[in-house]
């Protein structure tokens, strides 16, 4: 009998090109380091905590409950990529096996369905792309029928976190037709590295998880417009989103009983105190807070203060220190050494970290055209969730006659 370690694929780490095969009868799975920005990394994202907490901006849909709030009023927040780290990783796995967390019941509902359709939607692709992986138990759906066609595919993974990367392409197995390769990076990596994929194959992108709903409705645009830049004619897209659907059932998914949506949104300023390097957050002043704005058909997450707080930052000598001009710097710390940064912040007030928004199928038809691209097919939930997954390509450029 075969031990379990033997059969499980070889992880290589190279730049920029793979090799992949079998090495030692095991199949070889290849990660490559697409980060354009490998260093500093943490250094910009300490400086967006800090301009998010020092520099309030207006929400798009901010719909706030308190009526002596008005949506125009600026709201302090944080980068959401701080949601993801091995940690947060680690509690949205959980949340996704809730009952009331929906969403991934739903999608895998409509793949485990359609999974060989959408395949064979898109079988002159052989070049397939995920944003966004993570634990791959979806992509094990679509990755089978794929399989089921016959040679030859190469499925590449894109994900920010190096650890979850090479531990869901070693769990996920080996594929008879299908070459497996990771890329280490961010979405805006994984845009910049597409059009160096070859060129003589067709890519079948897709971004499931309804992660397209965590960016605002302009990001959302500009996003897709430039991944539709990064993407030759012929190319196909499968976006994954979740649509308006019961009040109720939308709160739930929010408010799961074992409270894993609260320890997500407060493990970010964990995430942050880390990438910091000092203890700016106390996890006792906070406390989760969600709602839906059915206006917006978006549920918003924010941390909110239990208390009135002063937050205070002491700049490191290995960053940029914050202006001196801003009116909560300390002045009489700015000679020659890192200013004190204090932040206050009255009871009850929201940082806000995420949205999740829900699409009508005539928004995901907008977005369509905006981003240049066209519909050709949609698959949508059987349940009463209202869950779609939706087939876009690029159209090839008009010729004249």
């Amino acid at each position: 009998m075969l031990n379990f370690l033997e059969t499980l694929p070889e992880i290589k780490e190279v730049l920029p090109t793979c090799n992949l095969g079998l090495v030692g009868g095991k199949p070889s799975i290849t990660i490559i380091d697409i980060r354009r920005q490998k260093l500093a990394t943490d250094h910009f994202l300490a400086k967006d905590i800090i301009r998010g907490l020092t520099q309030p901006s207006i929400i798009p849909g901010f719909n706030p409950a308190e009526p002596d709030i008005t949506p125009t009023d600026p709201v302090r927040t944080l980068p959401d990529v701080l949601i993801y780290d091995t940690h947060g990783l680690n509690l949205f796995d959980q949340l996704t096996s809730t009952e009331e967390y929906y969403i991934t019941r739903s999608e895998t509902s409509i793949l485990i369905q359609e999974s060989d359709a959408i395949a064979q939607k898109c079988k002159d692709r052989h070049v397939l792309v995920e944003l966004g992986a993570g634990a791959l138990r979806k992509t094990r759906l679509l990755l089978e029928a794929f399989d089921r066609l016959g040679p030859s595919f190469t499925y590449y993974a894109l994900d920010l976190d190096h650890t979850a990367l090479v531990e869901a392409l070693t769990q996920i197995g080996h594929f008879q037709n299908i070459n497996l390769v990771g890329l280490w990076g961010t979405y805006e990596d994984g845009m910049a590295y597409l059009p160096t994929l070859p060129s003589h194959h067709r890519k079948f992108v897709w971004w499931l998880g309804s992660s397209m709903g965590n960016f605002t409705p302009q990001d959302l645009d500009d996003f897709l417009l430039r991944l539709q830049s990064a993407l030759e004619p012929g190319d196909a897209l499968l976006l994954g989103s979740s649509g308006p659907t019961n009040p109720s059932a939308i709160h739930r998914a929010y408010h799961d009983s074992a409270g894993i949506h609260a320890s997500l949104l407060l493990n970010v300023l964990t995430h942050a105190n880390h990438i910091l390097g000092q203890p700016l957050f106390d996890l006792a002043d906070f406390e989760y807070d969600c709602w839906y704005n059915p206006q917006c058909t978006q549920v918003e997450m924010y941390v909110r203060t239990c208390r009135a707080l002063r937050l205070e930052y002491y700049g490191s000598a290995n960053e940029s220190s914050p202006s001196c001009s801003v009116d909560s710097v300390d002045s009489s710390n700015c000679q020659g050494k890192s200013p004190v940064l204090y932040i206050n912040m009255q009871m009850g007030e929201r940082i806000h970290v995420i949205y999740s928004v829900k699409f009508s199928v005539d928004r995901i038809q907008e977005l369509a055209h905006n981003a240049h691209l066209i519909v050709d097919a949609y698959w949508v939930s059987s349940d009463d969730y209202n869950c779609q997954l939706s087939l876009l390509s690029k159209p090839w450029p008009d010729i004249p006659q």
